[in-house]
């Protein structure tokens, strides 16, 4: 059997990274020999994928706020334009009934607080905002309070409380559920050390531990092997201790990140590694590599879904679409269109609503779009 490059080109290539594949000559693969191209092609594939979001991030993320920001600008201009004119006709309210009143206060405060949210807050609409929000009521009573608390622990915590004695303080209250909670705890962690003293007595568990021990094992040795080396002060010529040094960071951040695949090409480029050992690797030894390499690809899925999500929420995208250059300009030219019309509409209703009977039709469109 023989190990070829994905290229076809030579063993030593200046600049490629040299893709490990064993390729039979004349006799089938074996299970472990399989799996370890399998895995290669995944690995190489999904490294490729996380290059190319981080292109779609770094170009598209800029080039969204360059197309937007100032249709965002125009429409926030808008929106205040909207807060300050609703707030003067409220002091000047001869015409409008007592319901009308209360609506455009509604209608104003959901404008005010939108634009509040907006940076740096404009100090006009943080003033109307002020001035008009009604009055609160008095300080909940004990009964409320603790209805609250349990809201927010049971939100935080996923905690289901019983109904308690409306006559508790809530220091009682709390002192009560906090008691509870510690002996639910305990039991919980003694459950947990329960089934772990029964997992060491499992001999497929331990077989597991003993598969991830030889893994890591497998990678401080390759690790070991390029550090002596490639260690840079061990190089007295200066040229040669640059390269080495420019290797070894290289070294040290496939390491770092269990990068099974870098550490072995590496060992190809500086003909550390023979391609034909590869080959004739036995299979106890191609399987301890299966396995740091079947973790790298789950590691490299994991980054890859992290990283679409930061973009699905960076460009707006939604949360189950494909992260693509289609989808990502069809998503910023939605947008677009959304925010011209907001400003169209907008427009129009800053000039109609200036008519008594005109400002009473949008209210009533209004409250009942809420």
């Amino acid at each position: 059997m023989t190990v070829n490059t994905a290229t076809g080109e030579s063993n030593k290539p200046a600049s490629k990274e040299t893709v490990l594949k064993i390729s039979a000559g004349g006799q089938p693969l074996g299970p472990a020999q399989k799996q370890f191209n399998q895995l290669l092609a995944k690995i190489e594939a999904g490294k490729a994928a996380l290059v190319e979001l981080r292109r779609l991030l770094s170009t598209h993320v800029p080039e969204r706020a360059r197309r937007l920001q100032p249709l965002i600008l125009q429409a926030n201009q808008l929106r205040e334009q909207m807060v300050i004119w609703l707030d003067q006709r409220l002091t000047d309210s001869k015409g409008l009934s007592k319901k009308l009143q209360d609506d455009v206060t509604t209608i104003l405060l959901l404008l005010a607080e939108i634009s509040l949210k907006d940076e740096p807050v404009n100090p006009a609409i943080a003033e109307i905002h002020a001035r008009r929000v009604p009055e609160t009521s008095n300080a909940p009573d004990e009964e409320q309070a603790i209805a609250e608390l349990k809201g927010a622990l049971a939100d935080a915590f996923g905690l289901d409380f019983e109904e308690s004695d409306p006559t508790e303080s809530v220091e009682d209250w709390l002192e009560v559920e906090l008691a509870q909670a510690r002996a639910r705890q305990e039991a919980v962690e003694r459950a947990r050390a329960a089934r772990q003293a029964k997992r060491q007595k499992n001999p497929t568990k331990n077989k597991e531990v003993q598969e991830a021990l030889d893994a890591d094992k497998a990678l401080r040795e390759i690790y070991r092997k390029l550090a002596s080396v490639l260690h840079p002060d061990r190089e007295p010529d200066a040229d040669e201790r640059a390269r080495k040094s420019a290797l070894m960071v290289q070294v040290n951040i496939a390491n770092d990140r269990r990068d099974l695949l870098a550490l072995l090409q590496l060992q190809l480029q500086i003909e550390q590694l023979n391609l034909q050992d590869v080959a004739s690797m036995a299979d106890e030894k191609l399987r301890r590599f299966n396995r740091v390499l079947k973790e790298q690809d789950q590691s490299l899925r994991q980054e890859h879904e992290q990283l679409a999500m930061q973009i699905r929420d960076g460009l707006d995208l939604p949360w189950n679409s494909s992260v693509t250059e289609r989808s990502i300009e069809a998503a910023l030219r939605a947008q677009i269109q959304q925010l011209q019309s907001y400003i169209a509409m907008m427009q129009h209703d800053l000039v109609s609503i200036r008519q008594d009977a005109a400002l009473k039709r949008w209210v009533r469109q209004q409250i009942n779009l809420m």
